[in-house]
């Protein structure tokens, strides 16, 4: 891969924030930090009060490899404890985390207060550190738009870890990707829980639309890069209290049309049925048929 000028590398890392909002549909800005000492780009959250201690995605390359690691904020001590305390009580989610990331060749290195985090066992609350390294090998020969996906994958997968244990509401009104319809919660954390669901059921089931096939970049070139509607098998209005979705077998990416038609009725029609109703041959599915 030949040398980058500055302003290339801006414009590789600012397709990387493109289209991880498009992804899992959570603002980000690409800003000039320094970390360590040293000046870099980082993608922050793009909504989060100014004054609130917040957190930094440094995305940093070497020849044959890719990383998205974790930069809290040098006063975002309440964030850390805010994470330390869900891991704490729930290590599940992390731990379907590393698995996922682990599936596509992702290499996760967690420390808590120095220490390498080794789950199920996770330390007591009341972490003072966390560093998270997420790392994609890259090929020999690589181009731009095999960099930007490994960057992607990487700081979509960084996310996850943040965004699933900072303790949000899961009080939701409609399917993912209206944005209206989110209840948002202050920080303490002023984060919501949806981008990472988003973002696991499209690293699941891929930005096609699952009923009729139909991936909008093979249709509008790059204009359609990333781009796909993701549909709650149940509506979240539903939801027993404390029942926590899962993103892989409860959400499945739809094009545009398919969604609309899912809503036509109530309860919503099934993406089994509708594939059905298009006449396309069945496929093998990991989707619920009804309410866990």
């Amino acid at each position: 891969m030949t040398q980058k000028t500055p302003e290339e590398e801006q414009q590789i890392r600012e397709q990387v924030r493109d289209a991880l909002e498009k992804l899992t549909q959570f603002r980000l800005e690409l800003v000039e930090e320094i970390i360590h000492g040293s000046s870099c780009l980082a993608l922050r959250p793009a909504e989060v009060n100014s004054r609130t201690p917040s957190f930094s995605i440094v995305l940093s390359k070497a020849p044959r490899w890719v990383e998205a690691s974790f930069e809290p904020d040098s006063f975002a001590g309440q964030l850390i404890r805010a994470i330390g305390s869900q891991v704490t009580k729930d290590p599940n989610v992390w731990m379907g985390i590393i698995r996922e990331a682990r599936g596509k060749s992702l290499e996760v290195r967690i420390r808590v207060d120095e220490l390498l985090l080794e789950l199920p066992e996770a330390p007591p609350e009341g972490w003072h550190s966390l560093e998270i390294e997420v790392r994609k090998p890259l090929p020999r020969r690589t181009n731009d738009q095999e960099v930007i996906d490994a960057w992607t994958e990487a700081a979509g997968n960084m996310l996850c870890f943040i965004l699933s244990a900072v303790g949000v509401s899961a009080d939701y009104q409609e399917p993912l990707g209206i944005v209206e319809g989110f209840k948002r919660v202050s920080l303490q954390t002023e984060y919501e829980r949806s981008p990472i669901n988003r973002w696991r059921s499209i690293q699941h089931h891929g930005c096609r639309c699952w009923v009729c096939d139909v991936k909008f970049d093979e249709l509008y070139g790059a204009l359609g890069n990333d781009f796909i509607e993701v549909h709650h098998l149940f509506p979240l209005s539903s939801n027993s209290e404390g029942h926590v979705v899962d993103p892989v077998t409860e959400m499945v990416p739809l094009c545009s049309n398919c969604h609309s038609m899912v809503h036509k009725e109530s309860p919503p029609v099934h993406p089994v049925r509708l594939r059905d109703i298009l006449s396309l041959p069945s496929k093998e599915s990991v989707l619920a048929t009804y309410m866990p």
